[in-house]
């Protein structure tokens, strides 16, 4: 089995972030992914805000001090960044979040429909 989580959108959404880092965990215990390439893998996923985030850390900690956090240390700062979001979030009901929830959801599951889809076309091809 291969280790393909999806792209994290890096979008200002409480709900979304925190379905891409669980469906992200997921894949990885699925997969056997080595706890020593979960940081490095999970970062080349990150885009927008998160990619942001990431090249901060980077510069700050400088690449050889970044290459060694471990992945929960990674989860507890994309927590921060992601509790950041909280405070102008858009949601000012438990509706709303059950409905981004269901929508992110979805989303995903587009996302890895599609691609499954292509890696059998690139496969049969």
């Amino acid at each position: 089995m291969d280790c393909k989580p999806t792209n994290f959108l890096g979008r200002d959404d409480l709900v979304a972030a925190m379905t891409w880092l669980t469906h992200t965990e997921k894949k990885f215990h699925t997969s056997k992914c080595a706890e020593k390439d979960k940081v490095d893998y999970a970062t080349n996923l990150l885009t927008r805000v998160a990619h942001y985030w990431w090249d901060i850390i980077n510069s700050t900690l400088g690449e050889e001090l970044a290459s060694m956090l471990t992945w929960e240390k990674f989860k507890v700062g994309l927590r921060t960044l992601i509790h950041e979001f909280i405070w102008d979030s858009k949601y000012t009901t438990f509706r709303q979040v059950v409905d981004a929830a269901r929508d992110s959801e979805i989303e995903l599951r587009h996302q890895e429909q599609e691609k499954e889809r292509v890696g059998n076309r690139e496969t049969i091809g």
